[in-house]
């Protein structure tokens, strides 16, 4: 994929932070980071946050090759790349 024409794309109400993306991603270009904190969430500490808390979703798009394990990992749809 032409990593100039595509872009990712994170639908955050969908997402249950539950790390399918990460735990997928060959190139670890995916992380989490506490909204409040600013630091980055630790994988043994995924999963659905409490209200107002919902960590921001961060690709790397230097590491990103856009092979679409993400997409496929996520259980909730939340992924998708755009034009």
């Amino acid at each position: 994929m032409n990593k100039i024409a595509q872009k990712l794309i994170s639908k955050k109400k969908e997402c249950v932070v539950c790390g399918g993306c990460v735990a997928v991603c060959p190139n670890n270009a995916i992380k989490f980071i506490d909204n409040i904190t600013k630091e980055e969430i630790p994988i043994t500490n995924y999963g659905r946050p409490r209200v107002n808390e919902q960590p921001i979703m961060v690709w790397d798009m230097d590491k990103c090759n856009q092979c679409g394990n993400c997409i496929k990992g996520c259980p909730e749809e939340a992924i998708s790349f755009e034009n």
